[in-house]
């Protein structure tokens, strides 16, 4: 509740500068060069200055073409874009570099800075296939509602340099206690190198309403990779505990806080 009570008084401050997309992705491949177009988001219709900078593990791979660019309050978004120069071998796996656009705090005529300082990430993931065959996978657990039919759904993505003539999922659940109190087969695809699918199974909800341990295991050629991953079934409730209005006067527009509990 702390946690989302900080989060709901700062959301103005939040909501002012946006960027999109969230995240590009990216298979590697030797040599990698293109270009990555990204739009930085002027939601409350303001003038501001903002300063693109790239940090993260590939950092030097990426060249920006613009620095410092200003915003007039009919300005709602601008587009931009880098470059991806990957002129070097990388391990196989996950590589990370962030876009950062920074709100410049505007200056006052003694020099002084005011205001709040925002910054907004677009990151950017590069997967490095793996030598031979390797998955990455999750889980979700979708309308897990006590004497309803739910539905598990394991994305797999093949981040391997072949291809999976068969993938498949075994989930284990387990209840608090520790107890087993189900299990449940997937249905199986293949899967392309670079490849994403979902192995998805229906269930009927006769649990009591509670916390659950899954314990999955994916089956592909020959190889297994474990995980686990808590899920609740029950209701999906919101309670609303309070309504803030600072500042508040007659004939004005004012800004509600909400706090909520899931």
């Amino acid at each position: 509740l702390f946690f989302i009570l900080i989060l709901l008084l700062s959301i103005n401050f939040v909501l002012g500068l946006g960027v999109t997309p969230g995240r590009t992705t990216v298979n590697y491949e030797s040599g990698l060069l293109r270009e990555v177009i990204f739009s930085v988001l002027n939601n409350e219709d303001k003038e501001m200055q903002v300063l693109l900078i790239a940090r993260g593990e590939l950092n030097n791979s990426i060249t920006l073409y613009d620095g410092l660019v200003s915003f007039s309050p009919e300005q709602k978004s601008k587009q931009f874009k880098y470059k991806i120069n990957l002129d070097r071998e990388l391990a196989p796996g996950l590589h990370k570099a962030e876009i950062v656009a920074i709100e410049i705090p505007k200056s006052t005529s003694n020099g002084m800075y005011v205001g709040t300082t925002l910054a907004v990430v677009s990151q950017l993931y590069v997967y490095v296939p793996y030598p031979g065959k390797y998955i990455d996978a999750d889980l979700n657990v979708l309308d897990a509602e006590e004497n309803k039919t739910a539905t598990f759904v394991v994305p797999v993505v093949n981040r391997g340099k072949l291809a999976i003539g068969e993938a498949r999922a075994v989930i284990d659940v387990y209840n608090s206690l520790n107890d087993k109190v189900g299990s449940f087969e997937t249905d199986y695809w293949p899967l392309e190198s670079g490849a994403r699918t979902e192995l998805s199974v229906r269930w009927n909800v006769d649990f009591p309403s509670g916390d659950y341990l899954a314990k999955v295991s994916v089956f592909y050629d020959g190889e297994t990779k474990n995980f686990d991953k808590e899920f609740r079934v029950g209701d999906l409730t919101l309670n609303i505990e309070s309504i803030f209005a600072n500042n508040f006067q007659l004939g004005e527009i004012a800004k509600l806080e909400i706090l909520i509990e899931n």
